[in-house]
């Protein structure tokens, strides 16, 4: 029987690390893994990678959809597959009921949960219901600096969005506590995209 976790939270919250330490133990025991990350993301490698923000890689998939790639072998002899930025793929919902309850492979889908202005971004909160298990992570707030959590990603170059994607790491992001992202983004401008 398959199953779905999610890994979900804002930037810089060591989702990309939990990754690739979750591909480490699989891959010690030989178990047949398959990560994916989508094509977009070229922050850190033009070779097809995920890379955590301490520049630590390893190989992955890139793919611009995931339904198109249901016969490739590598997907057939996966049992476990790793979905990295899943907010940007298109289909996902599809793809995840296909590959957990038809396909029954163990699933985990690894992603934003909001955008930087907190809106829901691709369809990771529609697996909401589908998920055996979500885990919420946080980062530390790049303002408070003393361990208080970051729920959110602030985007320090907001003019330069297009929609709810402006690819960056540190240089366009950070990840802010409830106060900060309110105190940043002004309480009126809140309302306002609420």
């Amino acid at each position: 029987m398959g199953s779905l976790e999610l890994i979900i939270g804002p930037m810089f919250a060591g989702k990309s690390s939990a990754i690739i330490r979750l591909v480490n133990r699989y891959k010690s025991i030989g178990f047949p893994i398959l990560l994916v990350s989508h094509a977009s993301d070229t922050r850190y490698s033009e070779m097809p990678a995920v890379v955590n923000h301490d520049h630590i890689s390893i190989p992955c998939k890139h793919w611009s959809s995931l339904m198109d790639h249901l016969t490739d072998a590598d997907y057939q002899e996966a049992q476990i597959v790793i979905i990295e930025e899943a907010q940007f793929f298109q289909g996902l919902r599809q793809f995840v009921v296909q590959a957990v309850d038809i396909d029954k492979k163990n699933v985990v889908v690894v992603g934003l949960d909001g955008d930087a202005d907190r809106k829901a971004f691709g369809e990771i909160l529609d697996l909401v219901p589908l998920a055996d298990s979500i885990h919420k992570v946080t980062a530390f707030c790049s303002v408070c600096k003393d361990g208080t959590e970051a729920l959110f990603s602030y985007c320090k170059k907001a003019e330069e969005k297009h929609g709810q994607v402006c690819v960056g790491g540190a240089d366009v992001y950070m990840p802010l506590c409830r106060h900060h992202y309110v105190e940043h983004t002004g309480p009126q401008r809140i309302v306002e995209k609420a």
